[in-house]
């Protein structure tokens, strides 16, 4: 029997349930008869909030190499196209869906979507498929924002970079971004180089203020400083150099109440 646990990074990210009951849960879950999955965008050893409840054997049940589930490859896209006869995609097309999405599931699959609700169909043309992301960011925008939020700041500055140069090297970046980068399907990976900066993320990033126009701005007013605080912390956070890994950690942790519940943060850190 499978148990699909859905949303038990936000069980574990709380912090609230005791070594105990995971230990129990370990005795329950180690029955051949038993198999757990679950899913998160981060492992869940970077989500465990409780040092002591980190150390219960329960996580040693799951496979220490989880599947991850990025981008669709070539062989995906064409099965996906299969499922949809009434479209027929020419190559001009496919390429304008691929620099939109770079075939994330979510935008790959939002961007069909468009094309067939608004009764698009036989062969597409690049334009065809440029309305169709117009069309399907309305629907993702917030979805989008709320993986770009997901994306640690060094990512997101690896990101910009890749913008501003057209492509960069993996080995000149930390493997870390580049992965979060490429599975969230904001960048592609091709001979050796990230490349191909998702367009529908750019559009996102674009509607954002410019964060390098003025202070005021960013910080001028409560609401302003409310908003935009959690990034500085997380940036000053990562320049720290020689800082000791478990202190780390916990200031990472703490930044994730912010800027919804402020007091829990104090008490965190």
């Amino acid at each position: 029997m499978f148990a699909v646990w859905d949303g038990l990074d936000k069980v574990v990210a709380n912090g609230g349930l005791t070594r105990n009951l995971w230990d129990q849960l370990r005795e329950l879950a180690i029955k051949p008869s038993l198999r757990l999955v679950t899913a998160s965008r981060k492992r869940l050893s970077e989500l465990i909030r409780d040092p002591n409840a980190a150390s219960s054997p329960f996580w040693n049940i799951f496979e220490p190499t989880p599947v991850r589930i990025g981008s669709f490859n070539d062989q995906d896209l064409e099965a996906l196209l299969t499922q949809t006869p009434e479209i027929q995609s020419t190559s001009g097309a496919r390429t304008e869906l691929l620099n939109a999405t770079n075939a994330s599931p979510l935008l790959t699959l939002e961007v069909l979507n468009a094309l067939i609700a608004n009764g698009i169909a036989g062969e597409i043309s690049s334009e065809d498929m440029r309305n169709a992301c117009d069309l399907a960011f309305l629907a993702v925008r917030d979805r989008i924002g709320l993986l770009w939020g997901d994306c640690p700041p060094t990512a997101q500055d690896l990101f910009h970079r890749i913008r501003e140069a057209g492509s960069v090297s993996r080995g000149d970046v930390p493997m870390i971004d580049a992965d979060v980068l490429i599975d969230q399907g904001f960048v592609h990976t091709a001979a050796n180089r990230l490349q191909r900066p998702s367009g529908l993320l750019a559009r996102y990033l674009d509607e954002q203020p410019n964060e390098g126009n003025a202070l005021a701005r960013l910080f001028g007013t409560a609401d302003a400083y409310h908003k935009n605080f959690k990034s500085v912390l997380e940036r000053r956070v990562e320049q720290i150099n020689g800082i000791d890994s478990t202190l780390k950690r916990h200031l990472e942790l703490g930044t994730n109440d912010l800027p919804d519940h402020p007091s829990v943060f104090l008490s965190h850190i």
